[in-house]
């Protein structure tokens, strides 16, 4: 008796292209979506000193300088740095890059791309109650 060899890829895609076209003539609805496009897992890897300092710091200014405010107008992203490069000169904080304060806010904030600008939701600046977006 002669050892099989695996499926390679191509075949095992026909193999599946086959059991599926047989199930949706039995009238069993296949969430194609899911198939194609599978929800990954998302892996949470351990951060470093630096992005736990970058980190520790974002949180420090989101308790120091933000409120919680459901139904909020939207806040620019730019003026949230703004706000966090003062909070820092005033902290003796190391300044991170707008890039890296982006993506620790986008952890613990809700956020979209409007055009071509980012802007947070559900948020007010302490120091900058009512002025004009």
């Amino acid at each position: 008796m002669s050892p099989r060899r695996p499926p390679n890829g191509e075949e095992v895609i026909a193999w599946l292209r086959h059991g599926i076209a047989l199930l949706e003539a039995a009238g069993v609805a296949i969430p194609r979506d899911l198939i194609l496009r599978p929800e990954r897992p998302k892996i949470e890897r351990p951060l470093n000193s630096e992005q736990k300092r970058i980190r520790d710091d974002v949180d420090r200014f989101i308790e120091a300088s933000l409120y919680n405010l459901p139904g909020a107008p939207p806040l620019q992203a730019q003026r949230l740095y703004e706000a966090y490069r003062r909070y820092a000169d005033r902290s003796d904080l190391e300044v991170v890059s707008q890039t890296a304060f982006g993506r620790a806010l986008a952890k613990r904030l809700r956020k979209e791309k409007l055009g071509d600008r980012i802007y947070y939701f559900n948020v007010q600046l302490r120091d900058e109650p009512g002025l004009p977006l």
